[in-house]
């Protein structure tokens, strides 16, 4: 339960900031998200793993995860308050011009999954993390230029990001090296006939050395991990216009009953009804 919560919501954006002075284990699971991710780490006793590497949090360090990064956070201290903002957003952010979104985006895209998410404080010459103080007080004062200050702000803390992004790799820690050779090749394969025989036999493993692996690297099981990013894929590829029953097969389910029923599980919605938004959006009309 957050004590205290703001929340700023634009077409191509959501800014979130969250305090929690008691924060419980079992609010924070593995996740993803469809669109580009900044985390700012404001307090807290934690670290964060994302897709097998383990970052152990420090105030004001910053994590940078791109669509369908899986990643989760581990409390170290229940006893310390976390805060965070948390910013979800688009490359329709970053303007029109695609040489302008490729340069801003390399931090995300120009490197392999868990690898270099973490930026600290003392990795910025410059602005660095530019929202400080009450970020209540402050959208309060921006009014209608809140979400013009915000796009500003992001694409100038990406540029920020670049010059410490192309010095090479940063410090960062893998769970082992045999998990992070199990998520390489479960994503290289993801779409295709994957069973958890097939990754034992192929990545060396028994069943029970894979499942302790991935539970202490991710939280969470092989086949939910597996499941979770085909249908963010799915929703993706629906919310572009392409029909449920092409789709489900390009992501990997063998059966469209089977696709249907997670699809509704994670999402809330059918892919119907994701396919029916995209069609009015395509058309001109907002999401409800």
């Amino acid at each position: 339960m957050k004590d205290r919560e703001f929340a700023f919501r634009a077409d191509d954006f959501e800014f979130l900031y969250s305090l929690e002075a008691q924060p419980s284990p079992e609010d924070f699971y593995m996740h993803a998200h469809e669109r580009f991710e900044l985390l700012h780490f404001l307090s807290g006793s934690a670290k964060y793993l994302v897709e097998g590497t383990e970052y152990t949090l420090t105030p004001h360090d910053t994590l940078l995860m791109r669509p369908f990064e899986v990643h989760r956070l581990v409390l170290l201290d229940e006893t310390v308050p976390y805060e965070r903002v948390v910013i979800h957003f688009s490359a329709d952010m970053l303007g029109n011009d695609e040489a302008v979104r490729e340069v801003l985006l390399r931090p995300f895209n120009n490197r392999e999954l868990g690898r270099r998410n973490r930026y600290e404080a003392t990795d910025f010459g410059g602005e660095g993390w530019p929202f400080h103080g009450d970020v209540t007080k402050l959208f309060d004062r921006l009014g209608d230029d809140a979400e013009v200050f915000v796009a500003a702000k992001v694409q100038s803390f990406l540029a920020e990001t670049l010059l410490p992004f192309s010095e090479g790799d940063r410090s960062e820690t893998p769970v082992s090296a045999k998990i992070t050779g199990v998520l390489e090749y479960i994503n290289t394969h993801l779409y295709e006939d994957l069973t958890v025989a097939r990754i034992c036999e192929d990545c060396f493993l028994s069943r029970a050395q894979l499942n302790r692996l991935f539970k202490y690297a991710t939280g969470t099981s092989v086949w939910q991990y597996i499941t979770t990013k085909r249908l963010l894929q799915a929703k993706t590829l629906i919310r572009a216009g392409e029909r449920p029953t092409d789709v489900y097969e390009q992501c990997g389910f063998s059966e469209y009953s089977s696709f249907y029923r997670a699809y509704k599980a994670k999402f809330g919605n059918s892919p119907e009804q994701d396919k029916a938004k995209s069609v009015r959006t395509l058309a001109g009309d907002p999401f409800p």
